[in-house]
């Protein structure tokens, strides 16, 4: 935000020609990842390589949006310095992605500490909201899956990061008069204009559409002839936007995603992978846009991850007819 600037008080213009063109270009990597992965084209050497390369975009990003930030706030003549950065759902992807590096926990616990070092800096509530969720899901199969004297390096590890982050989270505190504002916003409830947002969105769904929008939806991009801004929220757009038809498709959609991760097909690095993107996709759709910008760090790890099921039984085929020989 720059001074009293509310992104979610200002409507985006964007031509309906895109809609599709923005969700397909959030969801179809992910077919494309899976198929490479499936032909043998991407192994798990791969993968720990890609995060590498997607840690390196990330950092970039983030301090490209900072300058883009600073350069706007020079143009307002405003001398704020400090901004929310976007960019903090980057680091969310790569901290699931950090599981494929279970077998080299020094480096692990370093790029979890790079991720959660930008998540609390990128000052992105709802990031840093997931981040946790995340981190204390990937800490604890971490810990579970361990044998006993892994647990003992996992743990020391585990005080370690937590100690950094309570260090950052500290200083932030004590050093950032915008950290502790958003802090402060937060204990009173303040929600950037969401919950009129919210408001707006939910009470056109339940009262001012025709039994035919409310079965097939207003069309793409409608929230924006409604109010100022996309919903935040995937129900509501999709309410608003394809009706109770679209709502029944999204909870298939999700009800699929619970199945396959409850799959125990899966090698245990890819289904914890999926599990965490389950819980970073899903927090997301409750106060922010999923389905239609998902990184591309993100639908890499579940392509991949979705191609190694089946792995386990294979395997154990095999071993069934070594036996029998």
């Amino acid at each position: 935000m720059l001074g009293g600037y509310n992104p979610l008080d200002y409507a985006i213009p964007v031509g309906a020609s895109n809609y599709l063109k923005e969700i397909l270009i959030s969801l179809m990597p992910i077919y494309s990842f899976y198929f490479f992965s499936k032909e043998k084209l991407i192994d798990e050497n791969l993968v720990r390589f890609w995060i590498v390369i997607f840690f390196i975009f990330a950092i970039s990003s983030y301090y490209q949006n900072e300058r883009e930030l600073l350069l706007k706030a020079m143009m307002l003549h405003s001398s704020q310095e400090e901004f929310t950065n976007n960019s903090g759902y980057l680091f969310v992807s790569l901290m699931v992605g950090c599981i494929y590096f279970s077998n080299r926990k020094i480096i692990q616990y370093i790029l979890l500490a790079v991720c959660v070092l930008f998540t609390i800096m990128a000052m992105k509530r709802g990031a840093i909201l997931v981040g946790c969720v995340c981190l204390l899901c990937f800490l604890w199969n971490s810990l579970k899956n361990s044998s006993f004297k892994e647990k003992i390096t996992v743990l020391l590890l585990t005080m370690f990061l937590c100690f950094f982050a309570f260090h950052i989270i500290q200083d932030k505190i004590n050093n950032s008069p915008y950290f502790q504002k958003r802090v402060e916003d937060t204990l009173d409830g303040e929600s950037s204009g969401r919950d009129d947002l919210y408001g707006t969105f939910s009470n056109y769904f339940w009262n001012d559409v025709s039994p035919l929008q409310f079965v097939l939806g207003s069309g793409a991009n409608a929230t924006l002839k409604i109010s100022k801004n996309y919903a935040h929220n995937d129900w509501l757009e999709i309410a608003v936007n394809q009706g109770l038809l679209g709502i029944m498709f999204y909870i298939f959609y999700w009800m699929s995603f619970v199945k396959t991760v409850c799959n125990r097909g899966f090698p245990e690095d890819s289904q914890i992978c999926l599990k965490l993107l389950f819980i970073n996709l899903f927090l997301q759709t409750l106060f922010s846009m999923s389905y239609g910008s998902m990184p591309v760090c993100g639908t890499f790890l579940l392509g991949y991850s979705l191609a190694q099921g089946g792995r386990n039984e294979q395997v154990a085929y095999s071993f069934q007819i070594v036996e029998r020989k």
